[in-house]
């Protein structure tokens, strides 16, 4: 696995580490709420912790996007 941090388009630094994945587990349990289904992932019998989100284009017609309206969203 490779990780690069940039910062205005130049390499910061760069991590390599080789990783091997004998198990990986979907595990979809009841949420805090009761209502939902949450879900987790295991990989080689620990839980790992993820976080995602959702972007939604401000525009259906992309040349219409300014910078600064994606640097607003993002």
């Amino acid at each position: 696995m490779e990780v690069a941090l940039y910062k205005n388009k130049q390499v910061l630094d760069t991590n390599h580490k080789k990783i091997g994945l004998r198990t990986i587990y979907l595990i979809r349990e009841k949420d805090a709420i009761g209502d939902g289904v949450g879900f987790k992932f295991n990989f080689n019998g620990h839980d790992v912790f993820m976080k995602g989100g959702n972007y939604i284009p401000p525009d259906m017609l992309m040349p219409r996007v300014t910078e600064e309206i994606y640097r607003s969203t993002i």
